[in-house]
């Protein structure tokens, strides 16, 4: 046990855990910094490598980096050794201490006052010797939290696992970056060479849908024309030619690159195609053009929970993707292009659930009891099932908590004379109530009765948000002086899927005055 024997004692203990409080906010900053300079560095080093930087525009990013770096430093690292006092370590001991509530703040600013003799003088220095009897038993570092150095160091190490994951899968970014950068004067052009390569290659591909045929060009000095030929099976050549020039051009740590093709509208047969530019040609690829189902319409009713007292919901937007409370159940009624053999639902946990299809229309129901996402499957009398189906999330909202909140007398009283408490609840839920409860026990000469439970009654007005006021009579209680009594409050909500779900307020206490302080009074 540290002892703390002044108030100027007291004080520098309270000095030091702020000192500590705003060196490990600062080292957060400076991890939070550093994330940002990083981040900042890769996003440079990417547009380095996405296109040619003229002079003027490389000083202006640098500039702008270097401002970005320097606000960021101010604002989340040296900042923080101005920000805060003693007084709010102080708050911060008195918060996690109920104990010691308005002793510690008030003896540290009485220990800045000076105060002439009398009474004001004798509380003073009773406030200040309770407060430092109290503060030996405390530990100053509670109010100190590694979770800013937590959080920021994830920042930190997700951006080093970026920067990372950039130099494996693209070794020469960092450096052509640092060449582009380091010669400030200088406009860097990349590496002379070049490469072709068909972006779509062999492929099977749906009847009636447009396909563009597309090529890569990468390295430097580019030819200016390239071609596109292709067949319909057994036809004849036809050639499509592009100029280069007129292409958008980007340029990477592999030399300039330029993204070109043909768009072909509507196929219905299968053909051949080659791309050629300069003197490279690529070999010959084929698409082969299939009929395939797909999903062309969903239409989805929510019925809620009957406590929600929440209407239906349609919602037929040929969309699958939609949020419902828990415990709702949905009807699922798709729609596709052609008559179908099969069709299920597939959700990301592995299961199934088959749909009631006939031709073209299939219904499905289920409930609603978490988040997950799911997909449809089609399957044809082919054994033909669609491509690349779109992935549709569920989202099941809970239903929250309730909360109540004492407003008044909201923190631990002495009774009056009257022996009358005025108490003032505010309640809330999304849904609505149950039951409110007030549980209280006495405390007599240090020992404490059992828990009484007593259910409040509120006005049938208040459906999901209101206020219940009563005066609590302690009289009944036939309390002594120097006894107290504690009390909170429960408030259960309406949730008949998962149960009433139950929160409480914080304990409060009642506390009638002993005789001497009763007497001291008069």
């Amino acid at each position: 046990m540290q002892q703390i024997k002044s108030a100027r004692a007291l004080v520098e203990h309270l000095q030091k855990a702020l000192l500590k409080k705003r060196i490990l906010l600062f080292t957060a900053g400076l991890f939070t910094t550093a994330a940002v300079v990083l981040l900042v560095s890769i996003l440079l080093s990417l547009l380095a490598l996405a296109v040619v930087l003229p002079v003027p525009l490389k000083i202006s990013l640098l500039v702008l980096s270097a401002a970005i770096a320097i606000y960021f430093f101010v604002k989340h690292a040296l900042r923080h050794f101005v920000d805060g006092d003693i007084d709010s370590i102080a708050v911060e001991l008195e918060k996690k201490h109920s104990e010691l509530k308005g002793i510690l703040i008030a003896a540290v600013q009485f220990s800045r006052t000076k105060f002439s003799h009398g009474s004001s003088s004798e509380l003073v220095e009773a406030t200040i010797s309770k407060a430092l009897l109290q503060a030996e038993s405390l530990n100053f570092n509670e109010t100190l939290s590694i979770y800013p150095l937590v959080k920021t160091g994830k920042q930190l190490v997700s951006t080093v696992a970026v920067a990372a994951a950039l130099l494996l899968f693209m070794p020469g970014l960092f450096s052509y970056s640092y060449k582009v950068y380091s010669h400030i004067d200088k406009v860097v052009t990349p590496p002379i060479e070049y490469r072709l390569h068909s972006v779509l290659g062999s492929t099977e591909w749906v009847k009636y849908k447009d396909i563009k045929i597309e090529g890569a060009l990468f390295g430097g000095e580019l030819p200016k024309k390239a071609a596109i030929y292709h067949r319909l099976t057994g036809g004849d050549w036809q050639k499509s030619e592009i100029d280069l020039r007129n292409e958008q051009h980007f340029y990477s740590d592999n030399g300039d690159s330029v993204l070109f093709g043909i768009s072909l509208r509507q196929i219905n047969k299968s053909f051949d195609y080659y791309i050629e530019a300069g003197r490279i040609k690529t070999e010959t690829f084929s698409v082969d053009v299939v009929d395939r189902p797909r999903v062309e319409g969903i239409k989805l009713s929510i019925f809620y929970p009957d406590y929600s007292k929440l209407p239906p919901t349609i919602i037929d937007e040929n969309n699958g993707t939609f949020s419902a409370l828990f415990g709702s159940r949905v009807n699922l009624k798709i729609e596709s292009n052609l008559s179908v053999k099969t069709a299920e639902l597939i959700f990301s946990d592995s299961s199934r659930v088959p749909v009631d299809i006939e031709n073209k229309i299939g219904e499905v129901s289920f409930q609603v009891d978490k988040s997950i996402s799911y997909h449809i499957r089609l399957t044809d009398h082919l054994g033909e099932k669609n491509p690349d189906p779109i992935e549709y999330y569920i989202t099941a909202i809970p239903d929250e908590y309730p909360s109540v909140d004492v407003v008044r007398p909201g923190f631990d009283v002495n009774l009056s004379d009257q022996m009358i408490l005025p108490l003032k609840l505010n309640i809330f839920d999304d849904y609505g109530f149950t039951s409110l409860v007030m549980k209280y026990s006495l405390v007599h000469k240090g020992q404490i009765s059992d828990e009484t439970v007593a259910v409040l009654h509120f006005s049938e007005k208040i459906k999901t948000e209101g206020e219940v006021e009563f005066n609590w009579d302690v009289d009944r209680l036939n309390l002594f002086p120097g006894d107290y009594v504690i009390y909170s409050f429960e408030i259960a909500d309406n949730d008949m899927i998962s149960g009433p779900k139950i929160s409480k307020s914080r304990q409060y206490i009642a506390r009638l005055p002993s005789l001497e302080e009763i007497i001291a009074q008069t």
